[in-house]
């Protein structure tokens, strides 16, 4: 069994409680396999541990809040066009139908680009627009627009995290189990702008749930940009 700890400025830089925690847990379980998802500042603190990993942590994966547009091959990224088949899997993801997991991760595992240009590009520009006019024509676009890109870009900074999510057993546990834990904030806005968390007092009336539903999955021609 593998298992996935997130750790936020603590182990195996810093030493202290919440490390010492880890550090034992990890010790008193030598049958099992142990992966570190470290979140930390910047890339000067990278392998600077101050303690000696146990044998069954495996890998150490380090995120760095301070490095959001990190390319992985030693500079600035460059900007994406994406192929129709990678259009359409981002499409559905932003507009919340049936996802094709093997090409969102085949895009953010192998190909090398930057988050920034992505997320401020004409391909996620228009998803998003659609996604606006089918679902929120009442507010402000530039407010949705803007918001749309705070919500993603922390999803697409672990996408790449392709040593840690290979071999796990289905990448998209691991990417749902660590977004809480990584965002909490933008994980409550989300579910909240898709109606999965409504306070008791806003929920809809019987039936109109599901009327909102069978609206969203209706099928729609796109002819957005996109490279073949």
């Amino acid at each position: 069994m593998k298992v996935c700890i997130v750790a936020e400025g603590c182990y195996p830089y810093v030493v202290g409680g919440v490390s010492s925690w880890i550090h034992s847990m990890i010790r008193s379980f030598p049958n099992l396999e142990f992966q570190i998802l470290a979140i930390i500042s910047n890339r000067s603190l990278s392998g600077k541990f101050a303690y000696e990993l146990p044998e069954n942590v495996t890998q150490v994966h380090e995120v760095y809040l301070e490095d959001f547009d990190w390319d992985g091959a030693g500079g600035k990224g460059t900007g994406i066009h994406l192929t129709k088949k990678e259009y359409r899997a981002v499409r559905s993801l932003i507009l919340n139908r049936e996802i094709d997991w093997s090409v969102i991760f085949e895009l953010f595992q192998n190909r090398t680009f930057s988050l920034d240009k992505l997320l401020m590009g004409p391909d996620f520009y228009h998803m998003v627009s659609e996604c606006y006019r089918k679902n929120y024509p009442h507010i402000v676009f530039s407010d949705f627009l803007w918001t749309m890109r705070s919500i993603y870009l922390p999803l697409f900074l672990v996408l790449p995290v392709k040593d840690l999510v290979e071999g796990l057993s289905d990448n998209m546990y691991f990417v749902a189990g660590a977004l809480p834990v990584l965002f909490p904030n933008v994980v409550i806005f989300f579910l909240q702008s898709r109606g999965k968390l409504v306070p008791d007092g806003e929920k809809p009336p019987a039936g109109e749930a599901e009327r909102n539903v069978q609206e969203q999955d209706e099928p729609e021609d796109h002819a957005g940009p996109f490279e073949v």
